[in-house]
């Protein structure tokens, strides 16, 4: 572990930076890199030293130092929520239902898919007849 008065010492060298960045670049291996997040634990070794040091800055030495991906990746999400039938799939079944074509009402995908269903449930209401899906 990096002793903080070694820290503090090689923060105020403004000649040798590199001494600082080496420092930082050793604490970001012993709490295990972007996998283990490092980064929150950095920032409280240097705010417990009294090194007024921002996150972007050590980021930036760090990546001066080599590092390339410093911060843990955000897990994205696969799975993809059901929002129902799409705005092309509701203009799809209207048109024919009114007797029109894509060309007929140009303003059409302008609409929210909500103002397109509640049209399709209007004309089912009023004439009758059961959409085909």
């Amino acid at each position: 572990m990096i002793d903080a008065n070694d820290l503090v010492v090689a923060f105020k060298d403004k000649k040798n930076k590199a001494i600082f960045n080496n420092q930082l670049l050793k604490m970001f291996k012993e709490f295990g890199g972007a996998e283990k997040d490092a980064l929150p634990q950095i920032m409280d070794v240097l705010k417990a030293a009294e090194i007024d040091c921002k996150r972007a800055s050590v980021i930036g030495k760090l990546g001066v130092m080599g590092v390339k991906s410093i911060v843990k990746p955000k897990v994205k999400s696969t799975k993809k929520k059901d929002e129902g039938p799409s705005k092309k799939d509701l203009i799809a079944e209207l048109l024919p239902l009114l007797g029109l074509s894509v060309n007929d009402l140009t303003t059409l995908p302008n609409l929210k898919k909500a103002d397109i269903q509640t049209l399709i449930d209007c004309y089912t209401e009023l004439v009758g007849e059961e959409v085909k899906k």
